[in-house]
């Protein structure tokens, strides 16, 4: 969907991918339709502002229906500009909390499968799609080792309802980040399975652990 050249850094690409958004999904109902044809529509310094109001967790009521489709295009912006990126030239360690690439917090951790990198840990960006690895021995929040454990829904029948997706909490620092297990569902998408797994962030919420990471399509008023 690139509407402009790659080489250009994603803060001046991505209002050119959400009008070419726009100009490609037709078929939407008619409210959300609405809002991203308005959003498109508006000037640079109105798109600026209701970046910086997402970026900075500070949406308001009236921002929320435009705020799907603006994740979509800091997304696109900067998954381009994460693919060009020879990986030789991204550098972290093992216990980097933030994007090497955008800097954006992780949506979850990945539970890696395979010869070389079976067990590993990876925090997955939800913006540029970047995954680094993160010693598992440690909460990503704080460091803390000795306090981690790890959290599931439990089903009807009292077992875990979905063995592939549990929350790592720290009670430490009373956070958490959830944890997809590719070799129990191989296809487990880090932000798709995030929203589809919203019981498990609810069941924290009520034991006022505070999640690590963001996820760019749960948009709620500040």
């Amino acid at each position: 969907m690139a509407a402009t050249p790659a080489t250009l850094p994603p803060e001046e690409q991505w209002a050119a991918d959400l009008r070419a958004l726009a100009a490609r999904l037709d078929s939407l109902p008619g409210g959300a339709r609405d809002a991203l044809t308005a959003l498109a529509a508006s000037d640079a310094d109105t798109l600026e502002a209701l970046a910086g109001r997402w970026a900075g967790d500070a949406l308001e009521d009236g921002d929320l229906a435009a705020a799907p489709f603006l994740a979509a295009a800091f997304q696109t912006a900067w998954t381009r500009h994460a693919a060009a990126l020879d990986p030789a030239s991204v550098t972290t360690h093992a216990t980097a909390t933030a994007c090497p690439v955008c800097g954006g917090a992780p949506v979850a951790g990945v539970l890696q499968v395979g010869m070389e990198s079976g067990g590993l840990r990876y925090l997955h960006c939800g913006i540029c799609h970047t995954a680094w690895h993160h010693v598992r021995s440690s909460c990503v929040a704080c460091g803390d080792g000795k306090d981690v454990s790890q959290r599931f829904v439990e089903g009807a029948d009292g077992t875990e309802a979905n063995g592939a997706v549990r929350a790592e909490t720290c009670d430490a620092c009373h956070s958490y980040l959830k944890l997809l297990f590719l070799e129990k569902a191989p296809d487990l998408d880090p932000v798709a399975d995030d929203l589809a797994t919203l019981a498990l962030d609810l069941l924290l919420g009520e034991e006022d652990y505070r999640r690590i990471g963001v996820n760019p399509f749960l948009a709620v008023a500040g």
